[in-house]
């Protein structure tokens, strides 16, 4: 397909003139540039686009700046063969290769045109007198009379050419199907829309339902916070006297601001051998890995255990119950590496939780031997650490532990678990580094012969949150 300008010159266009013998092709494009250039040249123009349109190329009429007395004429012309590529701009500086592009992209309709000729049409009524007069003052012979009467109709005779092929294309369009093609397209789109209105309606309907169930959602929620907060008001007046919190419910991190990441609960059972020593090691593990932006972890350790007299491996932390935690809190919440709460005192492990800046991950020690967790959510990752096989079994159901994956154990006991912590031998050597220490956990397997270590943080997807940072 060739492209071809008459009256102008443009990029990837041939630049012709109107009498071309190139102009013969069908599906090729002209594009007409109608200014003051074509005031004289109508007749010309008129008979050639006539011809072009005949052998099928496509015809763009453009007008520049409503100056070319010729455009209308020719516009209704092309309205004539169905060609309704005819625009009107105000100046030669919009019509760039890009917008002539989008142009040629179009599909204009006849009502887009249709107002350009109708509103430059001489009045029907008009016509029968123009006629009349013409053909009197011909076969008078009176050329004075006649140049007399061209001179009064001259207005009416310049759009002559528009009306008639304005009333031709009428009359085309009353005797073609174009409009009942019309009609057919228009019942059509009243027949989309219907669907669409139908289809919006079964949304309404679906969003007004889902809308009441939110709102439902939403008002057990708010009973829910309702009875947190009157729990935790009375935890904060427990804090502050002698009493002892005993019983308590389980902290839901959808429920309250919490910021860490990554929460790891262990929830212990029965004791095993070295695991002391594995919770106090866990978290400087945990802080050489580096994140995407090479720093290290921020991690918090809190333990709850309300036997710590009896307990002689606590010597070296804080042990803090409620009063003690409301008299040091700053110092609980964002100084101290880890420390024992005596009392599942809620306030203490959401203050945590909420602290900015945040926490990366805080590891929670459960000894309370309670069926409630300490807490609950989706960046929680829950194991139990138990002695041995009956334990599993006597307790499996209470705590509804439907997967032996996340236990922790010792290496002889029968349960299909990847957590299972072996001595390490001179482990306690005095002079034993604590990079050595780290090194000697580092290389603790699982019994598929996987990295301890590298099992865990993959099940906490640990990894995966130091690649987002």
């Amino acid at each position: 397909m060739e492209k071809y300008i008459v009256n102008s010159k443009m990029p990837g266009f041939k630049s012709v003139d109107i009498e071309s013998t190139d102009l013969k092709i069908p599906g090729d494009v002209l594009v007409v540039i109608a200014d003051e250039e074509l005031n004289d040249k109508l007749a010309l123009y008129y008979i050639r686009l006539k011809e072009i349109l005949a052998r099928g190329l496509r015809v763009v009429l453009i007008d520049i700046g409503g100056k070319c007395t010729s455009f209308f004429p020719l516009a209704s012309l092309l309205i004539c063969y169905n060609a309704y590529d005819i625009y009107m701009i105000q100046s030669m500086d919009i019509l760039t290769a890009s917008y002539m592009e989008r142009l040629l992209n179009r599909e204009p309709s006849y009502d887009e045109v249709e107002s350009f000729v109708d509103s430059k049409a001489v009045n029907i009524s008009e016509l029968d007198t123009l006629i009349i007069g013409i053909e009197s003052l011909v076969n008078e012979n009176n050329p004075d009379g006649f140049k007399t009467f061209l001179s009064q109709h001259m207005p009416s005779l310049e759009n002559m050419v528009t009306t008639i092929d304005y009333l031709k294309k009428q009359a085309e369009l009353a005797n073609s199907k174009e409009l009942v093609n019309k009609l057919t397209s228009l019942k059509s789109e009243v027949t989309s829309l219907e669907e669409k209105v139908a289809e919006f309606r079964e949304r309404c309907n679906k969003l007004r339902d889902e809308k009441f169930v939110l709102n439902q959602t939403l008002n057990d929620n708010k009973k829910e916070i309702d009875t947190l907060r009157a729990q935790a008001k009375e935890f904060e007046e427990a804090s502050t006297s002698t009493t002892t919190i005993k019983s308590y419910n389980e902290i839901k991190t959808s429920l309250i601001n919490c910021k860490a990441q990554v929460i790891l609960y262990f929830k212990e059972v029965s004791y095993i051998p070295y695991m002391n020593t594995f919770i106090k090691i866990l978290p400087e593990l945990i802080r050489i890995k580096k994140d995407a932006n090479n720093n290290t972890r921020k991690v918090k350790t809190i333990i709850y255990d309300s036997n710590t007299e009896i307990f002689n491996c606590y010597k070296d932390l804080i042990i803090a119950n409620s009063e003690y935690y409301v008299n040091n809190k700053d110092n609980c919440v964002s100084k101290l590496a880890r420390f024992v709460a005596t009392e599942p005192n809620p306030i203490i492990l959401t203050d945590i939780l909420q602290h900015e800046p945040a926490y990366d991950v805080v590891i929670v020690y459960d000894r309370m031997y309670k069926q409630t967790d300490i807490v609950s959510g989706n960046n929680v990752y829950k194991f139990h650490v138990m002695n041995s096989l009956s334990d599993l079994q006597n307790s499996k159901e209470l705590l509804k532990i439907n997967s032996t994956q996340r236990i922790f154990t010792r290496p002889e006991v029968n349960i299909d678990t990847p957590f299972k912590l072996a001595r390490i031998p001179d482990y306690s050597v005095p002079g034993t580094t604590p990079a050595r220490k780290m090194t000697s956990y580092n290389k603790l397997k699982t019994p598929d012969g996987e990295g301890l270590i590298n099992k865990l943080f993959d099940e906490i997807r640990l990894n995966q949150v130091l690649a987002r940072k």
